[in-house]
Formats: structure tokens, sequence, C-alpha cells
């Protein structure tokens, strides 16, 4: 092999001769430091630049026309500046241009061919990629899709409004905040938007965050970045979340109303025009409770579900009694035409407050039993003084070791007596019922007879039966954080497997090509080959590991690095074909409008989106022509390895809170109808018409609709106090009891210019020392 000094003095000669392709052959075999020594030098290093780019495109065509996929690729990427070697990356870097002449200075090595000092040389010069100014998306384009209003479903009830869907806070922030960089780590916007005010739950709903809290590998795949601390830009940030803000959130009106008699029957005044809906939420895990809409597939597997209807204050004055209620409401809102909520309920809500108790009573059942608790029960049994009252002190114990184990002793105890004081605390009740059913036992020293031992003796009885039980129906985060882990070495295998794959596959076809016989050692030597390429696949991949993830994608750099051609040419469909693809729309007067299904963009943008729709499936291989398939990157793990409910993105402690959605929508029809109001049934109301007024999970429910009313309005920058208020009554008449809303000119405005978010806005927090990690 010719030195370095005779190589270069070859392609001297061949640069002035205007033909280096007899030296390049050398050059290529030359240690990788003395390639980049010469690939640096001047004018030779530029001529080299400019044959290398044709040679390995030449390459690549030759490779494809003899049906090598893996020559191919490797050419291909080379010439694209995407293959390993660093040596074409720092030529092009450098400025390549044709040359007509020799180079007239004569080209100097560099004395020191430290890789770092050869590395600093090549790249000194190069010019930072400049980042597009960010152009921020309308609100329109902020909105959630499937929770915008059309003509069909306001039925042209006074539209006063042109954005009539929930928006996304995510998206907001994202195309908002006059700090956000142009282009940053991944990471670093990602905790910008949480410190924000963003909820996770819905950073989760969006893939920008995955169950454990960490980068979604979905993003990571589409914004084409290898960790969470790679750089990605604002605008494609601000484009990831809009294309996952399609099918996240729907709200889906039911055309045969099944329920609207318990809204419009008996005990109704001012009631017309029920509607019902359901309201879906992406990757929701239901498993069980369908009491509602079972039978309509569309509706069936929903979050949450509503009655509403049109509510007229004026029907108070045809009353043979008129309810102050009404006139107190119709002086508060300043009119009649109100939007009537009347009634929310979520069959899910039920299926996780059912596995909630069942381990709620399993954690008790455990502490009840041991040995510990026994002794504390019979200690304060056997004292004469307490009698009856027994129950209440180890219930009292009990409760409040439960409620904060990580105290101390004697600090629990403090709080046991603070609890005591006030009746909305589980202690408080005890004590209640406790002096109801006794009169003389205000009496007793309660101090004296809890020892400060019993804390300390249920404290790890108390933690372990919470570890064994967690009353939370969600599923459990440290065995989502193990698979996740193994989530991510699949990924990372992803490419092994591929290429192994793609080897097997050149080497059949040549093998088939061949003519060699069974016999011939030729072919058994070739398929000992294939045996251990198999073996290999098996050891990376073994049996049942593809049963652990549910949910796939594929990114079109990954698609193109696997092809080594543009990822247009891999689709089942032409640019043309994507291009005047147009989804269904509703009729308008008679004439059904025309709307472009991948639009706005270019040819290359649409594709690119229905690529990306196309590959956010369950399948695990996409095929790339010829018969070869190639995996796809997991983004999702199996929900059925998990034991309890995926994790909702209005997940709330142990529960989820299903009025959100359902709210936050009718506020924003009710807008959007001209309403002068919204009116949220009573809880005293609803469920005393239904008979459900013991359900504790329906009171909850209500009760935290009342308060999203409240929320919504201080979002728009305005004190609730002026716009909500709850009227109540100890009547048995409740037709007009409930939380009333004003809606106003000002409010129209505000949620013209703001929106309303899908999800409570967490309030502004100052993020400087997050920006300045991006």
């Amino acid at each position: 092999m010719a030195t370095r000094a005779e190589v270069l003095e070859k392609l001297k000669t061949a640069v002035a001769g205007g033909n280096i392709r007899e030296a390049y052959s050398e050059f290529e075999e030359l240690p990788i430091i003395d390639q980049l020594g010469i690939s640096i030098s001047p004018g030779v290093g530029d001529a080299l630049a400019v044959y290398e780019v044709g040679e390995f495109a030449k390459r690549g065509s030759e490779s494809l026309e003899e049906d090598s996929f893996l020559g191919a690729l490797g050419n291909y990427g080379i010439s694209a500046l995407a293959a390993a070697s660093l040596i074409p990356i720092f030529r092009f870097f450098r400025g390549a241009r044709a040359l007509k002449a020799a180079p007239k200075a004569e080209p100097k090595l560099l004395e020191n061919l430290e890789p770092t000092k050869v590395i600093e040389e090549a790249t000194k010069d190069v010019p930072v990629p400049k980042v597009e100014e960010f152009k921020p998306l309308s609100l329109d384009e902020q909105m959630y899709p499937g929770t915008m209003f059309d003509n069909k479903q306001i039925e042209g009830a006074g539209q006063v409004l042109t954005n009539k869907g929930l928006t996304s806070k995510a998206a907001k922030f994202v195309n908002t905040s006059k700090k956000l960089p142009n282009q940053g780590k991944a990471q670093a916007f990602i905790n910008a938007i949480k410190k924000s005010g963003v909820p996770e739950g819905e950073l989760r709903l969006l893939n920008v965050i995955d169950e454990t809290g960490e980068i979604h590998p979905k993003l990571m795949s589409e914004l084409e970045i290898r960790n969470p601390q790679g750089k990605i830009t604002r605008q494609r940030l601000a484009n990831y979340i809009k294309s996952n803000q399609q099918g996240a959130l729907s709200r889906r009106r039911i055309n045969d109303n099944q329920f609207a008699n318990q809204v419009s029957g008996s005990g109704s005044t001012g009631v017309s025009a029920v509607k019902e809906n359901t309201y879906h939420v992406r990757g929701l895990d239901r498993k069980k409770q369908f009491d509602h809409y079972s039978s309509i597939d569309e509706h069936r597997d929903n979050f949450v579900f509503d009655s509403i209807a049109d509510f007229d204050l004026r029907a108070n004055a045809n009353l043979a009694n008129p309810d102050p209620i009404a006139d107190a409401a119709r002086s508060f809102v300043g009119g009649d035409n109100l939007l009537n909520v009347a009634r929310i309920q979520s069959d899910y809500a039920e299926e996780l407050g059912e596995v909630a108790t069942k381990n709620k009573n399993k954690q008790l059942d455990q502490i009840r039993g041991s040995s510990e608790f026994q002794n504390i029960a019979n200690d304060l049994v056997d004292l004469d003084e307490v009698g009856m009252n027994t129950s209440f002190i180890y219930n009292s114990i009990l409760a409040t070791t439960r409620e904060a184990p990580n105290l101390s002793p004697s600090k629990l105890k403090d709080k046991l007596f603070k609890d005591m004081l006030n009746d909305k605390t589980p202690v408080g009740r005890l004590y209640k019922n406790a002096a109801d059913d006794d009169v003389d036992f205000e009496s007793l020293d309660i101090g004296s007879l809890i020892k400060p031992e019993y804390f300390s003796d249920l404290i790890p009885v108390v933690k372990k039966a919470q570890a064994d039980f967690p009353i939370t129906p969600y599923v459990d985060a440290k065995q989502v954080a193990a698979l996740k882990k193994e989530l991510n070495t699949y990924n990372q295998n992803v490419p092994k497997v591929n290429k192994l794959a793609q080897d097997k596959f050149r080497i059949q076809n040549e093998l088939k090509a061949s003519g060699l016989t069974p016999n011939s050692p030729s072919y058994l030597r070739t398929t000992d080959e294939l045996a251990e390429i198999d073996k290999q696949i098996s050891d990376i991949f073994p049996e049942g590991v593809f049963t652990k993830f549910d949910g796939y994608t594929l990114s079109k750099a990954d698609l193109e690095q696997a092809t080594g051609r543009p990822f247009t040419e891999s689709l089942d469909k032409s640019l043309d074909e994507i291009f005047y693809t147009t989804k269904e729309t509703t009729p308008v007067g008679g004439v059904r409008p025309i709307i472009q299904k991948y639009g706005p963009g270019t040819p290359n943008e649409r594709a690119l989106k229905y690529f990306n729709e196309m590959m956010d499936n369950s399948d695990q291989t996409f095929n790339i022509g010829n018969g070869l398939f190639i995996l796809k990157k997991a983004t999702k793990i199996n929900p059925d390895l998990l034991k309890g409910y995926a994790i909702d993105p209005y997940a709330k402690g142990a529960r989820s809170d299903v009025t959100k959605f359902p709210i936050r929508s009718n506020f924003l029809r009710a807008v959007t109808e001209g309403k002068s109001g919204m009116y949220f049934d009573s809880a005293g109301k609803r469920l005393g018409q239904e008979g459900g007024v013991g359900y504790d999970i329906l009171q909850t429910t209500y009760k935290e609709a009342e308060n999203e009313i409240a929320k919504i309005i201080k979002e728009l920058g305005k004190d609730p106090k002026k716009y909500v208020k709850k009227f109540e009554t100890d009547n048995i008449d409740k037709r007009f009891e409930g939380t009333y809303v004003k809606i106003d000119d000002e409010i129209r405005k505000l949620v013209q210019d703001k929106g309303v978010d899908a999800f409570k806005d967490g309030g502004p927090v100052s993020i400087d020392n997050m920006l300045a990690n991006l």
C-alpha cells in the first residue's frame, strides 16, 4: 500500500490532469488520520469533495441495478452525507467546488495529525446552519380537531365565534411564548413546557412524554433525534404537537337520545331540545363496565357522557308559584337563554372507583389482620372507662397513620387531635359520629389513652400494606419504568436487526440467482451464513419480545436510511394522490365542502403528514418493497402486561377528573351559540330526579364540575365571583337549583382571542432558568 506522501503526490498530478479516479482507490486504503490530513489540504481537498459526491452516487446507481441492497444503502448514504464515516462530511463542510485546473498553491499537510487537531482544522470555518424564523401556528391550528363544532352540531344557533374547538395549552405555549428560542434541546423544550403550567396529562396525550414522564419515543423518532438532548427546532415541535392533536380528543353527538326523559321529564321547567354527547380520549383503557350506549360502537368506549338542553328562565313566570331562584339567576346572568348542562356521568369513572375501593379494602384487611393492630385494639378494649367508644380511638389511630405514615409518632398524635376538630377529615367524622352516639364521650380524656407506641408499632404495618395494595387503580409506575427500559433497548436494537434482515435478504437473492445446487460446498457455506444471521437476530430479540409492546412507528429518516431513497418512493400512494385526498365533510346548504385532508403545504409536506399518519399503528413491520420488511420502532407498552388501568390524561390521584372535558366543551358551546349564560344542575336536583343521591362518586363528579366552571373564567382573566354563582334551596322543588355562569360580550371577546383550553391552565411560572438550558 502506498504511503500518504505517495498518494498525495499522485492526487496532485491527477488533479492537474483533471482525473483523480486512479489515485482515489489508493486514497481509500489509507488510515483514517492520513485520509483526514489529505482531505483538509487546500486544493486537493476541494477536488476530492467534488469527485467523491459524484463517485458515490454513481456507485449507488450501479449497486441498485445489480440488486445489491446493502451496497446501495451504503453508497447513497455516503453521497447524502448520512454514512458513519466522517470523511465526506469534513470535505463537504469545506465547501466543495469544481476545479478547472490544478491548484496553484502547494498542498500543505498538518504537522500534527492527532484526531482532535485534524477535526478542529477541518471544521473551524464551517458555517453554523441557519435556523429558519419561527412562524407560529394560528389559534385554529392549536385546537383539538375532534372538539370543534360544525354547523350540524350547533344546528345554526347564532354562531358568534370563528374558532369553535378546545385549544391545547401545550400548543399555545410553544406558539406564543416570547422566551422560547427557535432551536434547542428537546428535553429543555419539554421542561419549559412543564414549567409553564401545562399538565403532564396533556403532554402524555400528545405523545410528548410517556407514562414514566420521559420524552416519548415517537417524538424522538419523528423529530429525528437519538436522545433527549438532541436539538430540535421550535417549528418542528409545534407541528408535531399539532399532528398529535388529531384524534386525541373528540366529542360525538348521539343521534338517538336514550335518556332525554331524565332531563325534560317530570320536575323540569324551561327545558327543550335535549342533546346527548359522548366524549372520547385517545388510548383510554376500558375494561368491563359498559352500562350506557354499549350497543353503539361509535359511542361505547367513551370517557364520559352528558345530557344538555336549551334552558329558558322565562318559563318561571308561567309557574303558579314562581321560584325566587329563577328570578335571582335571571338578574345575575342578565338574560333568559341559557345552555343547561343537566347531566354528566362516566361508566369509566365508576370502573376506576370500584378498583380503588377494592384495593383500599384489601389494604385495610391486611392492616386490621396484623398482630400489631390487634394488640392496639385489645389494649384499648381492656380499659373499662373507654367502653363503647373504643372503636373510635383505634380507628382514628389507623386513619391518621394511613394518611401520613412518614410522620413521627408524636406528630401523628398531634395530627389526630387537630383532625378531630375538623369534621371534614376522616378522624373528624369518626369523632362526630362517636359524640353523637354517646353524650358522655366528649368528657373522656382521650389523650391519656393514646400511647405513642401505638403509632410506632403501626407505621411499618401500614407502609407494607400500602406497598402491597396501593389504592390507585392505575398501573404501577415501577413496572412501567422496567418495561420502558425494555422498550428503549428494543428500539436501540431495531437498526441492528434490520441490517441483519437486509443481509439475509440479499444473500438469499444472490444464492437464488447463482444457480448453485444444495449439494455444492458454496451453497452449504451460504446456508450456514444464513443460519448464523438467524441466530444473531434471535440473540438480540429472543422469543416473546414482540408481545411486550403495542404501538409502533417509523420515522422518515429511518425509512430513508434503510432504503437509500426518498421516503415518498416507499408510500402506497403517489404525491398527486395524497395531494388531492379529501376528508369527509358535512353538507352546508346542500353542498358538501371540499377540504384537502393533508393540506395545506407542498406535495412533500402533505406526503409527510400522510406518512406519519400511516406509520403510527400496531403493525410491527413496514414493507419497503420486493418482499422485504423492516422493523418499526415501538412507541407503547402492551397494556395487557400491566396490572391496573393505563393512566389517562385527566388522571387525578387515584381517580380521573371526568368533568373537565365536558364542562369546558359545553362552556365553549354556550359562547359559540350566543347564549347569555350556562346553567349546571346541582347534584341534589339531578341525582334526586334519577334516584342516585347516595352515590358518593356522583356527588364528587358534580362538585368537581362546579369548581371547573370557575376555573375557566379565571383562566380567561376574569374574577369568577362576578361571573359564576351557585344557588341552593332547602325546598323539595329544586328545578332551578345549580350553578349559573354569565356570558357577556367581554367573555365572548376573551374566548375569541384566547380560546378555551381542554386542560386547566396551571398558571404562568418563571421559566428563565429552564430556557437557559435550551
